[in-house]
């Protein structure tokens, strides 16, 4: 089983600002939080996000926009990930 690490920030290269579910995603988060069944996968060697760019998205989107309801979804204001120990960023 993999073990829920907490980050404070990411690199997420496909990072865009418009995809669409975007607002779908920050109304979820809004309503329920983050699902810590869902974290977001990340690469070992650097973090870099290999699962959940859209949630990485939308959390960058509420710390822009709203930070008070990032601190409703993030108290800790980390991000909720697990490393992929078989795969590295390319």
């Amino acid at each position: 089983m993999a073990t829920l690490i907490w980050l404070d920030s990411l690199d997420s290269p496909s990072f865009r600002p418009n995809d669409i579910g975007l607002s779908s995603l920050v109304e979820s988060f809004r309503a329920n939080g983050f699902d810590l069944e869902k974290p977001i996968i990340v690469a070992l060697d650097c973090f870099t996000v290999l699962s959940g760019h859209r949630r990485v998205a939308a959390l960058r989107w509420l710390a822009a926009n709203e930070p008070t309801t990032l601190r409703k979804v993030l108290p800790s204001g980390k991000v909720p990930c697990v490393i992929d120990t078989t795969r590295v960023a390319s």
